[in-house]
């Protein structure tokens, strides 16, 4: 059997017209439009093209009649604000095709809110910084607060609830909140998060039980960085909580903390920083690189709510 080679396509269309960029990766859109959100109305399709000898705007063509006509036969229903096509293109015996998947409407935006953390683990001596290089626009690259963004759906997943979820995607590290978590959902208030720390009994067996607390520390607007060229912005907000490991009597270096988190999601490896000087004011340049602006900011806000609630000096 030969191998079937094959590739997804997107198209976007907005009052009639397709846009500029036709028949394309979803890559692609997603640094001009913003993000594709769940439709109120889909429509599931058979219809498929051998486009063997068609060129890019003969396919686009057919698959624009084929749309124009479901909506003449009032089989499909245009979305106010624009509709996806998703198609899949392959090859069978050098002969090529594109399938139409779906077609969806756009649904309303809903402006997009995140949750950050500052994690911080200390022995006697130094303090460490752990967060993560991020895989993708913007600040990809360049360090990065472990974070993600708070689901919208039923129910607005609170920063702190989404702050337990995140470190387990992005750091494989779990953080287990001592308390109600379906409470803690849909709580957006909360301070202080009472968790217990798993992944640090490789290193020691007396610290599988580490409790501490995860403390809300501000929430800030997003700058300009976080833009797209559609005018709106992929994070409008970052609410940020900062966590202090005390691993005291453990040796503490990158090569020990390597063996508790592990890059997942959309973290391209983890990222690692002695800011042991920064804490005691003898270096004020020693932080991460940050690659989203805002980030700084908020990193030296944790340092300072650190500093004052465990007294390190």
């Amino acid at each position: 059997m030969s191998e079937i080679k094959s590739k997804v396509l997107w198209l976007f269309i907005s009052n009639g017209e397709p846009h500029s960029l036709g028949l394309n990766s979803i890559s692609n859109y997603n640094d001009i439009l913003s993000p594709i959100l769940e439709s109120k109305f889909t429509t599931y399709s058979t219809k498929t093209w051998n486009i063997s000898n068609k060129t890019k705007d003969e396919v686009q063509e057919s698959v624009m009649e084929y749309y124009n006509n479901l909506i003449l036969e009032k089989e499909y229903f245009p979305g106010q604000y624009g509709d996806w096509i998703k198609c899949s293109e392959f090859e069978i015996k050098n002969e090529k095709y594109l399938n139409l998947d779906i077609i969806g409407q756009s649904s309303w935006l809903k402006a997009t809110m995140a949750s950050d953390l500052g994690l911080f683990v200390k022995n006697d001596e130094k303090i460490f910084f752990i967060g993560i290089v991020r895989k993708n626009k913007p600040g990809k690259g360049k360090p990065a607060l472990i974070g993600g963004i708070m689901n919208t759906g039923s129910v607005l997943d609170s920063a702190a609830y989404t702050m337990l979820k995140e470190t387990k995607e992005e750091a494989n590290f779990t953080m287990r909140y001592l308390g109600n978590l379906k409470k803690l959902r849909e709580n957006y208030t909360i301070s202080r998060v009472s968790v217990k720390i798993k992944g640090f009994e490789v290193l020691d067996p007396k610290l599988g039980d580490i409790r501490t607390y995860m403390h809300y520390v501000t929430t800030v607007p997003t700058t300009k960085q976080e833009k797209l060229k559609d005018g709106t912005k992929r994070v409008y907000t970052a609410t940020a909580f900062a966590v202090l490991i005390d691993i005291n009597g453990t040796k503490l270096a990158k090569k020990q903390l390597r063996q508790v988190f592990e890059a997942g999601d959309d973290a391209a490896k983890m990222y690692y920083l002695n800011v042991t000087d920064f804490f005691r004011g003898k270096n004020k340049d020693n932080h991460p690189n940050f690659g989203l602006k805002h980030h700084l900011g908020l990193f030296k806000k944790m340092v300072a709510l650190l500093k004052k609630k465990y007294k390190l000096k």
